[in-house]
């Protein structure tokens, strides 16, 4: 029996990995591409008294919402956290960094207690500990 040393070992079990990780998306692949064959199936073959446009249009449908949904995604995760200087919460934390504390922030920008206390914590001055 031929012996191993650690580097022919983890070679291997990269190999191996690799391999299956190539299985795992062939399987992926096939799967989704027999999903749309029943999709394009299904919208093909009605059945008998069902409305063939309803169907259509509830298809059509379909793809718009979907195509709603995929762009209100992107407009999501495009837009900043922060807009501009007017944003009261972003003065709120400006404010909390140049040292304001909770009561402050409460009078200044009309929050509750637990949210200036909030951003006091997070983005106030740190202060060192003795523990």
């Amino acid at each position: 029996m031929p012996s191993f040393d650690n580097n022919d070992v983890i070679v291997l079990v990269s190999i191996a990995i690799v391999l299956a990780l190539l299985l795992i998306i062939v399987s992926l692949w096939r799967g989704n591409r027999l999903m749309r064959d029943v999709l394009k199936s299904s919208r093909t073959e009605v059945q008998p008294g069902v409305d063939r446009e309803a169907v259509d249009q509830l298809g059509e449908k379909m793809d718009s919402v979907s195509q709603e949904i995929s762009d209100i995604k992107g407009q999501i995760l495009d837009k900043p956290v922060y807009e501009g200087e007017s944003d009261a919460y972003l003065q709120a934390i400006n404010a909390a960094r140049a040292g304001a504390d909770a009561l402050e922030l409460e009078s200044r920008f009309g929050m509750s207690a637990s949210e200036a206390e909030l951003l006091v914590s997070v983005h106030g001055p740190q202060q060192s500990r003795a523990d």
